[in-house]
């Protein structure tokens, strides 16, 4: 997300279009890693926006941590995620050998390679979805729940819109290849191709839009 998809270098287009989607995460509760905006910012030299919202953005980022009983669950939720490479090397085992390339004394031992990784998954979903349903319910009962943090997040984004576009214009980039999926629409500087409800694991309607859109190309007046 932080490199021009063409060239494989870190542009300064590519850092503010990065920055742009994660903040606008951060303004919708996601977790992202703190440690990566702030490189970005460091290479833009944008220390004084940083410092500015630095704070506020670790309130965010964090804030799950300070519901009773969440980082239990929340470490669990990372370290199911950490063994998936393990779950899909399994799950090709246990196909392997279904399929006699990989012979063994007990033909039973697919099942074990199938339902292990089958198993990780299925603990995966559940906790996590149970970690999101109680993020979403101290959310909707706390609806002023960091107000002032995001309003200064919005107003940074803003500011990050208008110096991509700017940049856009100048090197006459074509906005399409700053395609963003954004959890709010109200930032000027954008258009806005379309409006979609994503699904968890594709199964579980969210209670959200996302919103497909591209940098407006125009300098904010």
């Amino acid at each position: 997300m932080g490199r021009d998809r063409f060239s494989g270098a870190i542009t300064q287009e590519a850092d503010l279009h990065f920055l742009i989607q994660q903040l606008d995460g951060i303004r919708a509760f996601r977790r992202v890693d703190p440690a990566r905006i702030e490189q970005s910012f460091n290479r833009l030299e944008l220390y004084r926006i940083w410092g500015g919202i630095k704070k506020d953005v670790h309130r965010i980022v964090y804030f799950p941590e300070t519901i009773q009983g969440l980082p239990r669950l929340i470490k669990i939720t990372t370290t199911l995620r950490s063994l998936f490479p393990i779950a899909i090397l399994s799950l090709l085992l246990s196909v392997l050998i279904r399929l006699g390339i990989f012979p063994m004394p007990i033909t039973s031992v697919y099942l074990i390679f199938l339902f292990v990784p089958l198993a990780i998954m299925a603990a995966f979903i559940s906790t996590d979805l149970t970690v999101r349903k109680r993020i979403a319910a101290v959310e909707k009962a706390n609806p002023e729940l960091h107000v002032a943090e995001k309003h200064k997040i919005r107003e940074v984004i803003v500011d990050l819109l208008n110096r991509l576009n700017v940049e856009i214009r100048l090197k006459k980039v074509d906005p399409q290849r700053f395609r963003m999926r954004l959890y709010f629409d109200d930032y000027p500087g954008i258009v806005v191709l379309s409006e979609k409800v994503d699904r968890v694991f594709g199964v579980f309607r969210r209670s959200y839009s996302r919103y497909l859109s591209v940098p407006s190309g125009q300098r904010r007046k």
